[in-house]
């Protein structure tokens, strides 16, 4: 069945299997899209900013999320509590 004969719950239908059954490769599209608009709108080098940045914040909650660093003692040994 082709695209243009389904209905709209078909077609809705249609997308959550995809997204279900090749969520890895419908992810790496959407993401792939959103960079190439980005990089005609702002720029290769503010791409690449802005997604470093996205980088390291997912890293960051990635580790906050599994409990692998003592947050606290990190930023008492950066931040003293005399300079807070």
């Amino acid at each position: 069945m082709s695209v243009e004969n389904q209905k709209p719950d078909d077609l809705m239908d249609f997308i959550v299997e995809l997204v279900r059954h090749h969520r890895g490769e419908f992810l790496g599209t959407i993401i792939g899209i959103l960079v190439g608009f980005m990089i005609m709108y702002y720029g290769f080098l503010w791409t690449a900013f802005i997604c470093m940045c996205g980088i390291i914040g997912y890293k960051i909650g990635k580790r906050i999320d599994s409990d692998e660093v003592d947050w606290k003692a990190l930023v008492e040994r950066y931040i003293p509590s005399g300079r807070r």
